[in-house]
């Protein structure tokens, strides 16, 4: 959680000298490299096998992953600050039940939909609450508008991943999609980009490290390693803590403020995404089991 709060951060700062699209290619294509070595390793092993259905759908899977999510998160952290950015990823949980519900022909629950309106509801406050300028108040609202893209992706990818490939476990499922997916990214690789990688600043560098073998060979797998071990309800928890994180690293590094507004419309971000996916209602079970 400490990782993927500070990618917002690492994002931020890599997005002053290179585009959107640029940091997806630079931040996943090491990363599936090093994918790819694991999954090569499984499947030689007998530890993997995949049929040409499932390639497809990982194929899908990843790209919602690799392209679409990173490209609306990287395009939106143009528009917002990295704070705000995380309160929109804090969307990911009420968006996956959503689609996950929808992929599946079911109803959503109502409390679901009341919590992502009442979530929607706390990122609008705080870009209204902050910024008088209209100006400010119409970039602010574009740039969630395209983050909410991310959220959206990341739905399309579990509800793809949980329908194509339950038997590969957490670990293949994340390591075939991640590297099938970015597979399209190599015919991206051009002058401009060969001319980024010769003449990057020490700070793209390192955001660049920390992003592809920190934030996604190293978190994703030991996400995919925690998710054998714990309930899924259990380590979903801790996903609540990226957006405070990401807000104290904003803080710190980039001055961005922690103010009222923010806190405020944060509260009911979260308190809207623990409805959605029935997390209060659970929290409030326990407390009267346990009184």
């Amino acid at each position: 959680m400490l990782l993927w709060g500070f990618s917002f951060i690492a994002i931020e700062i890599a997005l002053r000298e290179v585009t959107p699209w640029q940091l997806v290619l630079l931040r996943y294509l090491p990363a599936a490299a090093i994918f790819a070595i694991v999954l090569v390793v499984k499947v030689i092993r007998g530890q993997l096998k995949l049929t040409k259905r499932m390639t497809v759908e990982l194929l899908i899977a990843g790209l919602f992953m690799v392209s679409m999510y990173n490209l609306s998160l990287n395009t939106g952290l143009t528009m917002l600050p990295a704070s705000l950015g995380a309160l929109v990823i804090a969307l990911n949980p009420a968006m996956i039940a959503i689609v996950a519900t929808i992929f599946l022909q079911e109803r959503p629950h109502p409390r679901t939909w009341f919590g992502l309106v009442l979530a929607l509801v706390g990122l609008i406050f705080v870009v209204l609450a902050r910024y008088g300028a209209p100006e400010l108040r119409a970039q602010h609202l574009l740039g969630m508008m395209i983050t909410l893209g991310a959220p959206l992706s990341i739905g399309l990818y579990t509800s793809v991943i949980r329908h194509s490939a339950p038997s590969l476990g957490a670990v293949g499922s994340t390591v075939s999609a991640i590297t099938i997916g970015s597979i399209p990214l190599i015919f991206w690789i051009g002058p401009d980009l060969l001319v980024t990688v010769q003449t990057m600043s020490s700070s793209l560098f390192w955001s660049l490290i920390f992003l592809s073998l920190g934030c996604t060979v190293y978190g994703f797998l030991m996400w995919a390693y925690v998710l054998k071990r714990v309930e899924a309800s259990t380590a979903g928890m801790f996903i609540y803590f990226v957006p405070l994180i990401a807000a104290i690293g904003s803080y710190l590094m980039l001055d961005e403020p922690i103010d009222l507004p923010f806190i405020g419309g944060g509260t009911l971000v979260i308190i809207g995404v623990t409805i959605s996916t029935g997390l209060m209602g659970r929290l409030f079970r326990l407390i009267k089991t346990r009184s």
